[in-house]
């Protein structure tokens, strides 16, 4: 990233025009507008690529139009490009018509967790009576959006109004607040209304650690759409949203609700979290007060998300990669992250008039690189060791109790427990990156494989556990002595012979794009957005999708340049059977298996374009009486993950030969600046360039919109397009 004054950028971009992947400018006016600035030409068929940039010059920039965009904080699209280059702090396209000025957005949120989590926790019981008044300008108390606007006395009755002195009087009640700015403030107030007591500006992490002994933050009316009530959610902190309701006739319907923080609205967020309070209702605001006061919550940490342009919930205008669920993802009162559901909500109230979460009087918030030890090679003995250390921290009082560390994940699916060993399958690495989020969030994790142990477990620590991961909950959904899911009765602890796990704490991991039953989509876990993907393809459509990453291993393999990397094609493949496959790009409908094998293609390639393929030793799983791949590929010892990517990167194309399905590997590929061929294995044959009909080895780099010269399409069967794709993709470099 480079950040240059407008005066800079013309230089900068001179410099380094062959990096520059968008230009986020304040005014992009200045450019779109000036032909010296801007290049728009999009050939005569309105396709970006088939027209060559030219590169800058003395007299003109040539900056492409397409990579312009301009950052916007409010509910609207900005001229002259609008909504695909306009950026948004907030999901606007989840707004209600009517407000939804910014729909066609792009969808680039934040988070306030990285100073929020440095913040000390402060129990409830152990913060003063203390409400926290948000805002920095005197002149909001003199707005007509003010929460407590005086419509008869205006300014002068809102500014000379006792409501804050009273209070603070009969209820032992601190108002405080930083020192208002005089700035715009009409008339001669210096001061805000009586009972409010003021304190100087502090920055940022300081303000926090004020804000933390408050145990509500009071909102005026105004700044709009601050970031401030995000923060007090994740201290523990619920916020009073001044709203108008505009349908006289239907005031509980949100849709026609306007407040301070429309976020909070549209998002879904009520009490104990936010409590909304219509504009001039004095006795509303005073019993929102006195139930934010004595009723605690937990640390909310909710999107604001940070969407990705790589794979994400967004649009973009090169790219399209739909929509993905926009939950929003919240944590509930016990710490579980969960899908916006009403039947998880129904079953949640319930929940929630029985559980205990344990707590200290000493929270330590989670640091910001949490210790990687789980990951050094434990037994599983020795991990859940470690996690029961955590636990009995928390649950016995100990400062050393991290935030969320009461709060217990239990892991009954195998492919946790080989994580330990090292297994590199897809699911490992999706269950791998899973359990570095719990840990990295704080949370206490315990493997319960092999199953004898599981009723063990949550006997011991039912009120520690938030959910359960489970190979196949239909053991429990459908043993009444396993599992509790009367939703109108208290949940009765465990005894000697019922377990009364509560049916809405269960969830079932799934790599593939189905819905498991018996609990179904909501329930059943994806790593991918499967809602994304074609109806006629998405069985997972209505799943929770939980993704995964390959950064942590992949950014700690060197990237090699590519005009260092040997003339190499990696095939990837860990059955030698997958050659004979009808999905393998080179099949041949004709001699069958013994024609692929015996098939010379790679071995004349190689001759012919100077490029080895290199590929893992084949395990001989289904590959018949074949002991050998086609002529022409180069077999190499298996090796461990970090090792496999570093011989990874060193070469040109990673190439798919359609199977395994769904493999990490095409993503640390890309993530290594490495293209990925992917067979195309079903087509609609009257229409085969309609990708809602592919079907293929990656379709999650089908449905989200991966195209050249990232990934390579290719259809079974074609020779001559496999031929070009490796022939092109050798000798195109890509970023990481």
């Amino acid at each position: 990233m480079i950040i240059a004054r407008s005066d800079q950028l013309h230089e900068f971009y001179r410099l380094y025009h062959k990096n520059v992947h968008l230009v986020i400018w304040e005014a992009p006016q200045d450019c779109i507008y000036n032909s010296t600035c801007v290049y728009a030409d999009f050939g005569d068929h309105g396709s970006l690529a088939t027209t060559p940039v030219p590169p800058p010059n003395a007299t003109h920039l040539n900056l492409p139009i397409w990579k312009l965009f301009h950052p916007s904080w409010w509910n609207g699209p900005v001229e002259p490009l609008r909504g695909p280059f306009t950026l948004s702090p907030e999901p606007y396209e989840i707004w209600p018509r009517g407000f939804d000025y910014a729909k066609e957005n792009f969808y680039l949120g934040y988070s306030v967790e990285p100073s929020c989590m440095n913040t000390p926790y402060v129990p409830h019981g152990e913060r003063p009576s203390q409400a926290y008044i948000f805002g920095k300008y005197l002149g909001y108390f003199m707005l007509k959006d003010y929460i407590l606007w005086d419509e008869k006395g205006g300014m002068e009755g809102s500014m000379k109004d006792d409501f804050y002195l009273n209070l603070s009087q009969k209820e032992n009640i601190t108002f405080l607040a930083g020192q208002f700015s005089l700035f715009q403030a009409p008339g001669n107030y210096t001061d805000p209304p009586r009972g409010i007591v003021q304190h100087e500006r502090l920055p940022r992490p300081e303000f926090q650690k004020m804000i933390a002994n408050s145990r509500v933050m009071i909102g005026l009316g105004h700044p709009l759409l601050s970031p401030t009530p995000y923060e007090a959610l994740c201290l523990g902190i619920p916020f009073i949203n001044p709203v108008r309701r505009w349908d006289k006739n239907d005031l509980k319907n949100k849709m026609a609700w306007t407040g301070q923080h429309d976020g909070l609205i549209y998002q879904g967020l009520d009490e104990p979290y936010v409590y909304h309070v219509e504009l001039g209702d004095r006795e509303g605001l005073r019993a929102a007060l006195r139930k934010a006061m004595s009723t605690p919550i937990e640390s909310l940490n909710l999107g604001v998300l940070v969407c990705a342009f790589a794979r994400g919930g967004g649009k973009g205008p090169s790219w399209d990669f739909g929509k993905a669920p926009l939950l929003p993802h919240i944590l509930l009162a016990n710490g579980v992250t969960r899908p916006d559901n009403n039947i998880v909500d129904n079953y949640k109230q319930n929940d929630d008039k029985h559980q205990s979460s344990a707590s200290s009087s000493s929270v330590q918030p989670v640091p910001d690189t949490p210790s990687d030890a789980w990951r050094t090679g434990l037994t599983l003995e020795e991990f859940n060791d470690m996690f029961e250390r955590r636990l009995a921290e928390c649950n016995t009082g100990s400062p050393s109790c991290l935030r969320n560390g009461d709060k217990l994940i239990l892991l009954d699916w195998p492919h946790f427990a080989k994580v330990l060993r090292g297994d590199i399958q897809g699911e490992n690495i999706w269950c791998g990156s899973i359990m570095d989020a719990m840990h990295k969030l704080g949370y206490s994790m315990l493997i319960t494989t092999p199953k004898s142990n599981f009723g063990d477990w949550f006997r011991k620590y039912h009120k520690n556990v938030q959910i359960i991961i489970w190979e196949r909950p239909g053991e429990c959904v459908y043993d009444p002595q396993c599992v509790y899911a009367d939703v109108a009765s208290p949940v009765p602890t465990p005894n000697a012979t019922h377990l009364n796990l509560p049916i809405w704490k269960i969830f079932h991991a799934a790599w593939w794009n189905l819905a498991v039953e018996p609990l179904g989509g909501p329930f059943t876990l994806s790593p991918e957005p499967y809602n994304i993907w074609p109806a006629s393809q998405s069985g997972g459509r209505d799943n929770y999708y939980l993704g995964y990453t390959v950064e942590p291993t992949c950014l700690k393999t060197p990237l090699i340049p590519f005009v260092q990397r040997p003339r190499q094609a990696y095939i990837l493949g860990k059955y030698l059977g997958y050659f004979k496959e009808e999905r393998y790009p080179l099949t041949d409908p004709v001699g069958g298996a013994a024609a692929q094998y015996a098939d010379d293609f790679y071995l004349k390639f190689s001759e012919e374009e100077d490029v080895t393929f290199l590929a893992g030793q084949f395990d001989l799983f289904q590959a018949g009486n074949y002991t050998q791949p086609p002529p022409g590929i180069t077999q190499h010892p298996r090796l461990p993950r970090t090792e496999f990517q570093t011989m990874m990167s060193k070469s040109r194309v990673l190439v798919g030969i359609g199977n395994p399905i769904l493999s990490p590997t095409p993503y640390e590929a890309l993530c290594l600046g490495i293209p990925f061929i992917n067979p195309i294995v079903g087509w609609d044959r009257n229409d085969p360039e309609n990708k809602n009909s592919w079907e293929g080895q990656h379709g999650a780099l089908i449905h989200g919109g991966v195209d050249e010269p990232q990934v390579y399409h290719v259809k079974v069967g074609d020779r001559d397009g496999f031929r070009a794709a490796l022939k092109k993709a050798v000798d195109t470099p890509i970023d990481r």
